[in-house]
């Protein structure tokens, strides 16, 4: 979206919902930690896996060949992580090192300083998918420095998928949310503040012009 903005004079209006404010990698490595928060491993562990992935990022964003990246990956063959993690090895597709080499270096923000259209950024404060706290300052920090003169960055109650945890046989907003999806839209209160509650969107409704 972002970069789309920058790019196109087309492009009227940006609405980012939990898009990341940090680099690719760096939110990459942020979802790792996630991921093996899941995997049930310790601190100590995480920081290792981290430090794992920095390494083998590093060396598909510096034009390393994958052969590289699966030699380098086979000196932490012996932790104990190493086992949990990649049970029957660790190795790395072409595609997927390519599109590392060739985005891992992208940062949202660098287009965002070039957006003049109006732009409404929502996160959530509790989402595991982009680190939140580092990247709604930068995304605000970006559109003050593009002169934008109209956007908002706002964070949210919610995790990454701003969906609804609802029952089925609960009405919302006096309707059924069986043949529809329940999901969590922005409100303003009465003073001034923001909240999310839930709404429903059909299942088999065109939303792209929404």
């Amino acid at each position: 979206g972002a970069m789309a903005a920058s790019m196109s004079p087309d492009v009227a209006w940006l609405q980012v919902r939990v898009g990341s404010g940090v680099g690719v990698v760096e939110n990459m490595l942020w979802e790792d930690v996630a991921a093996m928060r899941d995997e049930g491993l310790d601190a100590a562990q995480t920081q290792e896996v981290v430090a794992f992935d920095r390494e083998i990022y590093g060396l598909a964003m510096a034009g390393a060949t994958r052969e590289a990246g699966n030699a380098a990956a086979a000196k932490y063959a012996d932790r104990p992580w190493f086992k949990t993690l990649y049970p029957k090895g660790f190795s790395t597709s072409e595609n997927g090192w390519a599109w590392l080499r060739a985005n891992g270096a992208i940062e949202s923000v660098d287009y965002l300083r070039k957006v003049r259209c109006p732009v409404n950024w929502y996160f959530g404060a509790i989402d595991g998918n982009v680190p939140t706290a580092r990247s709604a300052p930068r995304v605000l920090q970006a559109l003050i420095d593009a002169g934008n003169p109209d956007f908002a960055v706002t964070v949210l109650p919610s995790d990454h998928s701003f969906f609804a945890d609802v029952p089925r046989d609960k009405p919302v907003n006096g309707q059924h949310p069986y043949t529809s999806y329940a999901v969590q839209l922005p409100l303003r209160n009465d003073d001034g503040t923001l909240r999310i509650a839930p709404a429903l969107v059909q299942k088999n409704a065109d939303t792209a012009g929404a």
